[in-house]
């Protein structure tokens, strides 16, 4: 009797065994693609490269999956200009897991259990929006289910497939738990709407769009949210006022937001841990500081005109080596760049130009350095410029350069003038730049695809060295550019070198009286 009793129980647990292990998994039915339409190959391949093989084969899992189809991974190499390898490759598919479980949303739903709303993700404290539709006609119909996730929204091509207690749906598109631009996060985002209105409708540059739109770009971003854009203080709200108000303004107000490389997407990196460091300055696309602070895991960028905190921040775009290319931090209020009052405000914020201006305050033009109503433009040339140019002339120090040879006057007549430029602007392809007498004394080209400007002169070409400074009220003071190379005249030596003719002692007391007279017509501007 004991003996029948064990044999039945053996044959019992067997049978159980076998029935569990037989029991379909997500990965299972992922992998049988019996009853598929649609190809999921590559939805599959990148489960097991990414390392979640395990966790999706246990079949008591209560999940909704939205598998993309094998052409929507093929799209989104394209989307996001990257080799197919980075979703399957071993060094950057286990990167790609916290996308791949994107796709799973709590707890396991038919298509007729749907309803309109937000459902939580299977992992994390993400939601994705789904919203269902009639197309057709009051003949023919059907209904359709739209899931929006954060970076992209994907339709249900196939529905209600079991995989044990989960259910699995085809999409279209791959759910992307990132921001495929900065202009993509900013036209998702609806906190983001304010700052997405003013950047699309003021202005007409193309330039700064086509940057802000490149599945390339790679910056941190330092995004103001919300409508309610105002400060207690009057006068800081006018300039925030006037900074919107215009395209130029608006450039300025951007670049301010803007941190070039290296991107920081978890705003706690902006601090060295291992230090405890709590204060960092990081220096913004403008060219102007701003300084970071750390209290527990709130983050505060202190700006002269008012602080904001970081409230939530996403990733954008992906590289070859499945890492992020740019970051939106989301802050709880804009920062109003601070007034240069005078050319020397800028020089102060630069260690790479100070060959410059040494050379300025041995001219003419010293005068300038601390004018409080310049209108106008001066291209400042990077020490480096200064140094490369000097290889043309052995025998010349930078110490003689900055004690003014001959040729100096000519040389400053290219980098100060009026009128005044913004890189902003500029309009893109070639733009003829004059004096108030109508002489073109040089071209800018600027690159409408990556917004980076070129100053031609008639000896040489410079591009411009990030953004523009404002030196006064913006848009009716000066700006301050800097430059990767001196700009040259046709005919210039500084020495006996014969690289380039040497000018005549009349053309030398020409370029001083036009120097002289320039200056006093900047002066005469501001009296």
């Amino acid at each position: 009797m004991r003996r029948g009793v064990y044999l039945l129980l053996t044959v019992h647990l067997f049978l159980f065994g076998a029935r569990i292990s037989t029991q379909q998994s997500i990965y299972s039915t992922l992998k049988s693609n019996s009853t598929l339409t649609y190809n999921l190959t590559y939805f599959s391949s990148s489960i097991e490269d990414a390392g979640l093989t395990t966790l999706l084969s246990d079949p008591s899992l209560n999940f909704t999956v939205f598998a993309p189809s094998d052409a929507a991974f093929t799209a989104l190499e394209s989307q996001l200009n990257v080799s197919g390898d980075v979703f399957f490759a071993p060094t950057t598919a286990p990167k790609w897991a916290p996308a791949l479980k994107y796709q799973l949303i709590s707890p396991s739903l038919q298509t007729g259990a749907i309803v309109n709303g937000s459902y939580k993700s299977a992992y994390g404290t993400t939601t994705l929006k789904i919203s269902k539709g009639i197309t057709g006609n009051a003949t023919v119909n059907s209904t359709v289910f739209k899931i929006a996730g954060i970076g992209s929204d994907a339709v249900i091509v196939q529905a209600n497939i079991s995989a044990g207690n989960s259910t699995i749906h085809i999409v279209d598109t791959i759910l992307l738990p990132f921001y495929t631009t900065i202009g993509s996060g900013l036209s998702r985002n609806s906190d983001l709407s304010t700052l997405n209105k003013l950047t699309t409708t003021i202005g007409n540059n193309t330039a700064f769009l086509n940057v802000l739109n490149n599945i390339n770009t790679e910056y941190t971003v330092l995004a103001p949210m919300g409508s309610n854009w105002s400060y207690p203080d009057a006068t800081i709200n006018a300039t925030l006022t006037k900074y919107l108000s215009s395209y130029v303004g608006l450039s300025y107000f951007w670049n301010y937001h803007l941190i070039p490389k290296p991107v920081v997407f978890d705003a706690t990196k902006f601090f060295n841990a291992t230090t405890n460091q709590t204060v960092v300055s990081v220096t913004t696309f403008s060219g102007l500081p701003l300084t970071l602070v750390k209290n527990g895991n709130v983050t505060t960028i202190v700006s002269p005109n008012g602080n904001a905190t970081i409230v939530s921040s996403f990733n954008v775009g992906l590289t070859s080596s499945a890492s992020s290319r740019s970051a939106i931090h989301l802050i709880s209020q804009p920062l109003v760049p601070p007034v240069l009052n005078t050319a020397r405000d800028v020089f102060s914020l630069r260690s790479d130009i100070g060959i410059f201006l040494s050379v300025l305050g041995n001219s003419s033009y010293a005068r300038l350095l601390d004018n409080r109503t310049f209108t106008g433009t001066i291209l400042a040339p990077t020490d480096t410029a200064f140094k490369t140019l000097l290889t043309l002339y052995p025998g010349y120090t930078v110490d003689q350069f900055i004690a003014g040879t001959r040729g100096i006057e000519e040389l400053l007549n290219i980098h100060i003038f009026r009128p005044t430029i913004t890189l902003a602007g500029l309009n893109n392809s070639v733009s003829n730049i004059t004096i108030t007498e109508g002489i073109v004394i040089l071209r800018a080209n600027k690159s409408s695809s990556s917004n980076t400007v070129k100053f031609i002169s008639q000896g040489s070409t410079a591009g411009a060295v990030g953004a523009d400074y404002y030196i006064g009220p913006v848009g009716s003071g000066g700006t301050f550019i800097v430059i990767d190379a001196v700009l040259l005249p046709a005919a210039f030596n500084i020495g006996s070198s014969a690289v380039r003719t040497a000018p005549t002692p009349l053309a030398l007391l020409l370029g001083t009286v036009f120097a002289v007279l320039v200056l006093r017509m900047f002066e005469k501007q501001g009296a």
